[in-house]
């Protein structure tokens, strides 16, 4: 099992004595309690008791990065249809507008 950080949840080379990242000690056994923990699917931080937010890059825990790009394609084709909608708009009134 990889251990990570406990102040900033970055993963920690075998045998690591400090954080390569923040320079926090690190500690010999992870401690074990009722607290679940993740990765980011960004930044790979440590997240304990997820919910929301990573508190160290600040993108979403749950979202895939492929359901982003996903959203992101459904944006732009919403985009270009209310541009093409208007265009078509604007031209009709002005060929109205000319008889």
């Amino acid at each position: 099992m990889a251990k990570f950080c406990e102040n900033c949840g970055s993963p920690l080379k075998a045998g690591a004595q400090f954080c390569d990242k923040c320079g926090h000690k690190a500690v010999a056994e992870p401690r074990r309690n009722n607290e679940f923990v993740m990765l980011c699917p960004n930044c790979q931080g440590q997240v304990k008791n997820p919910m929301g937010l990573c508190p160290y890059c600040g993108r979403p825990l749950s979202e895939d990065p492929e359901e982003r790009t996903a959203k992101g394609l459904v944006l732009v084709i919403v985009a270009v249809m209310v541009i093409a909608f208007l265009a078509i708009f604007i031209i009709i009134f002005a060929l109205i507008a000319i008889h």
